[in-house]
C-alpha cells in the first residue's frame, strides 16, 4: 500500500494557511490569544498529542481523564468562590458550549420545580453574546431582548421589569465582549433571589483577567459566586488562560444545579450513555493541553502576565486620549477596548487596516448602537502598541483623503425595496444585492467588507441573517 508522504501532506496544509491571519504577535485584535511565551505553547502541544486518541465518551475507560477535569475545576473554581469546595463544573469545547449547558440546566431546572412553565423564557441584555441566541434557538426558549444604558450595561430595574411566570433564567455580562464593560451583577442578583430566578454570569472572556486583577489588589466589580444570587458562570480557559482552543468551563454554585446539565439514556440496546456535555465522542487532547498550561502558569505566572495587560491597557486608553478622530465606548473594564467615530468612516478604517496586515474587529452596529472597531488586547500587544498606533493614524488619514462611495449612494433604490418587504427578501434581489456588494456566485466575500458592513448596519437583522445562511450555504460545497 502507497501513502501519501509526510512531507507532501504538510506542504499543502502549510500552503492552505497562506491566506490565513498571523495568530502570532499581536496584529490580529481578535479571536487569538497569544501568550508570547512558545514554551507554554510546546508544553501545552506535547499534552495535546499524549491525549490526542484518549476519548473523553467514556470516563471509566480513560479515568486519566476524569482526574485531569476535576483538578482543572480545582483550580478554576477558587478564582470564583470562596466556598471553592461547594463549585461544581465541567470542562467544555468552549464558551458557546458552556453557555448552551448552562441555558439546557436551567431549563431542566425548571422542567423538574416549575412543571406550570410550558413556554420558558431567557432575558437578555441587548449586549448578550450571540451563545445566548443559539441556546434559546437549539433548546425552544424566547428570548427576551432588553436594552442598554450608555455605558452599555443593563439595568437590574430593567431587567426586573421583563420577568414574568415564564422566566426561567436572567443572563449578565462580565464583561460583554462588544463594549467591555460589567452588567452589575450584585444588583442583577438581588432580582434573582427576588424572583427565585436563575441568574448565569457570562465571564468567557472577563473572567480570568477580573479574578487575576482581584488577586493583584485591583478593585473589580463583584461578578461571580461571591454575589448571593448567582447560579452559574461561564469562563474560557482558552482566552486569558492561554490553553488552546477548546477549552472552557461552566461552573454552577453546587452540584444540584450542574445535575440538569447532563444527559444520560440507557433505553437503547448498546452501552450506557452518560454525557455531561453536549459531545459525546471527544478527544483528550485539550482537556490535557488545559491542564498542561494552567500547571506551567500557575497562580504567580497569570498573575504576572495579566498584570502586564493591564499595563497595555492603560497605556493605548491614554494613547487613544490623543486622536481627535476616534472615542472610547463605555469605560473598559477588563482586556477590551471598544472605540467609534464620528468623522471616520470605521468600515473603511478596518479594510485598510487589514491591508497592511492588521486585523481589528469591525462591529457593524444596528439602529440601535453605532458602527465601532474592537480590540482584544494579550500579552503581546505591550510590544506593538505604539507601531499599531503609527498604523492607526495612518490609516485614518488614508481614509480621510480617499473617501469611498456610501451604500446609500450606490443602492438607494434597491434599500427602499428592502424596506418595503417587511422582512421577507426575494430571493432574486437579494442575490443582486449581495453581488453588487461584492459577494461572488460561490459565496465567496469581498477582500473589502466595507460595503457588506454598512448594509449589516442599514438592513433589518432578519434581511441580513438570510443573507448570511445564503453565503454560508454556497461556501461550504466539495472540492
Amino acid at each position: 500500500m502507497t501513502h501519501a508522504k509526510k512531507s507532501t501532506i504538510l506542504k499543502s496544509l502549510e500552503s492552505f494557511q497562506e491566506q490565513d491571519l498571523n495568530t502570532k504577535g499581536g496584529n490580529v485584535w481578535a479571536y487569538v490569544y497569544d501568550s508570547g511565551i512558545r514554551e507554554a505553547e510546546e508544553v501545552a502541544m506535547e499534552a495535546y498529542k499524549m491525549y490526542a486518541d484518549h476519548n473523553g465518551l467514556d470516563f471509566t475507560v480513560f479515568p486519566s481523564l476524569l482526574k485531569l477535569e476535576n483538578q482543572i475545576i480545582g483550580k478554576v473554581a477558587p478564582l470564583f468562590s470562596e466556598e471553592a469546595e461547594e463549585i461544581a463544573g465541567s470542562f467544555t469545547s468552549g464558551g458557546t458550549e458552556s453557555i448552551m449547558l448552562a441555558v439546557k440546566a436551567a431549563r431542566d431546572y425548571a422542567r423538574e420545580n416549575y412543571p406550570e412553565i410550558t413556554k420558558p423564557e431567557i432575558i437578555l441584555p441587548s449586549t448578550a453574546h450571540a451563545a445566548f441566541h443559539k441556546a434559546a434557538h437549539y433548546l425552544d426558549i424566547t428570548p427576551i431582548i432588553v436594552p442598554v444604558d450608555d455605558e452599555f450595561k443593563v439595568q437590574a430595574s430593567s431587567i426586573e421589569k421583563h420577568i414574568t411566570k415564564n422566566t426561567i433564567i436572567i443572563v449578565g455580562s462580565s464583561v460583554s465582549y462588544s463594549h467591555g464593560v460589567c452588567d452589575p451583577i450584585e444588583d442583577l442578583g438581588k432580582v434573582a433571589q427576588k424572583h427565585n430566578v436563575w441568574l448565569h454570569v457570562d465571564a468567557c472572556i472577563g473572567g480570568f483577567i477580573l479574578a487575576y486583577y482581584r488577586k493583584n489588589g485591583r478593585e473589580v466589580p463583584a461578578f461571580d459566586f461571591t454575589v448571593p444570587g448567582v447560579t452559574s458562570l461561564s469562563v474560557d480557559i482558552h482566552k486569558y488562560g492561554f490553553a488552546p482552543k477548546g477549552a472552557s468551563v461552566v461552573l454552577y454554585r453546587n452540584k444540584s444545579f450542574r445535575k440538569h446539565q447532563f444527559y444520560t439514556c440507557t433505553n437503547w440496546t448498546g452501552y450506557p450513555v452518560v454525557n455531561t456535555t453536549i459531545q459525546s465522542t471527544k478527544s483528550g487532547g485539550p482537556l490535557a493541553a488545559c491542564w498542561a498550561t494552567m500547571t506551567y502558569f500557575g497562580s504567580e505566572g497569570y498573575k504576572k502576565i495579566i498584570d502586564e495587560i493591564y499595563d497595555t491597557k492603560q497605556k493605548m486608553l491614554e494613547q487613544f486620549s490623543n486622536i481627535e478622530d476616534v472615542y472610547i465606548l463605555g469605560n473598559p473594564e477588563a482586556s477590551l477596548i471598544t472605540f467609534g467615530s464620528k468623522t471616520i468612516d470605521l468600515y473603511q478604517l478596518a479594510d485598510d487596516m487589514r491591508g497592511d496586515g492588521w486585523y481589528v474587529q469591525l462591529q457593524p452596529g444596528d439602529e440601535t448602537f453605532e458602527p465601532s472597531i474592537h480590540l482584544t488586547l494579550t500579552p503581546v500587544s505591550k510590544n506593538i502598541v505604539d507601531e499599531f498606533f503609527i498604523q492607526l493614524r495612518t490609516s485614518i488619514q488614508r481614509v480621510k483623503e480617499n473617501p469611498r462611495q456610501s451604500v446609500i449612494e450606490q443602492f438607494g433604490p434597491m434599500l427602499q425595496q428592502l424596506g418595503e418587504m417587511e422582512g421577507n427578501m426575494e430571493p432574486e434581489i437579494m442575490q443582486n444585492l449581495l453581488q453588487a456588494a461584492g459577494v461572488k456566485e460561490n459565496g465567496q466575500l469581498p477582500e473589502e467588507m466595507a460595503t457588506i458592513n454598512e448594509l449589516l448596519h442599514l438592513l433589518p437583522s432578519e434581511l441580513t441573517s438570510e443573507a448570511f445562511l445564503h453565503i454560508t450555504n454556497e461556501l461550504f460545497t466539495t472540492e
